[in-house]
């Protein structure tokens, strides 16, 4: 059930007092009355699981707690900072993953100060479409871009991506790509690799047809 304004005002004022006094029912409070909204806010702008939106949002109400004691309800409000925080998680968790998801962080770098800074962009704590700023041209053109690729090199780069820093075998995903894409035939290790370099490869381009260079952020393996 949605929460009026009036109702969140006060809630807001309830909660500040709760996170000072180190009340950790506060915790579960800010989860009930929030942690919705950032949910979704994380799945939409950077593309993620539920589960990971999950983790995230629960890091992010680690981190506030820890950092209670500083805050200043005048500066921003509860269910703004705990979405600044959970934008710098999932920045985190993405900065490991494939090289070209990095540019969605190019104009998303917030420091150790970040929640002194967002009264600027303060959403309506009632609006879920409209929480976290919208989509930068970057972003946008990359979204437009990887949803043109073939669903085959969708998954071989995410494969590869979610993988990270753990080598990942060419056959070995063939295998599994061949049961969702081939009916079962296994797709050759080589095939993979090549599927894996035409994305790169039409990715680049389409970002470029954009005036988006990304060959910086692109391996010298890939």
């Amino acid at each position: 059930m949605a929460i009026n304004k009036g109702t969140l005002a006060d809630l807001q004022d309830d909660l500040t007092l709760r996170l000072w006094e180190g009340d950790e029912s506060a915790k579960g409070a800010i989860l009930n009355a929030w942690g919705g909204r950032v949910l979704f806010a994380i799945r939409k702008r950077y593309s993620v699981s539920v589960d990971d939106a999950e983790d995230i949002v629960c890091e992010a109400m680690m981190r506030f707690w820890e950092w209670r004691e500083e805050y200043d309800p005048n500066k921003a409000k509860v269910g703004t900072v705990l979405y600044k925080i959970a934008t710098n998680v999932a920045a985190e968790r993405i900065s490991g993953r494939l090289a070209w998801q990095k540019a969605k962080l190019k104009e998303e770098k917030w420091d150790a100060k970040y929640f002194e800074k967002v009264q600027a962009d303060e959403q309506d704590a009632d609006a879920p479409d409209d929480v976290g700023p919208n989509p930068s041209p970057l972003q946008e053109a990359l979204r437009k871009c990887w949803e043109s690729l073939p669903a085959l090199q969708q998954d071989i780069l995410r494969a590869f991506s979610d993988a990270g820093a753990y080598v990942l075998e060419a056959a070995t995903l063939g295998r599994e790509l061949g049961a969702k894409h081939r009916g079962g035939t296994p797709i050759p290790g080589g095939d993979i690799r090549v599927y894996k370099k035409r994305g790169w490869d039409s990715l680049e381009r389409c970002m470029k047809k954009k005036n988006h260079d990304i060959s910086d952020l692109r391996s010298p393996s890939e």
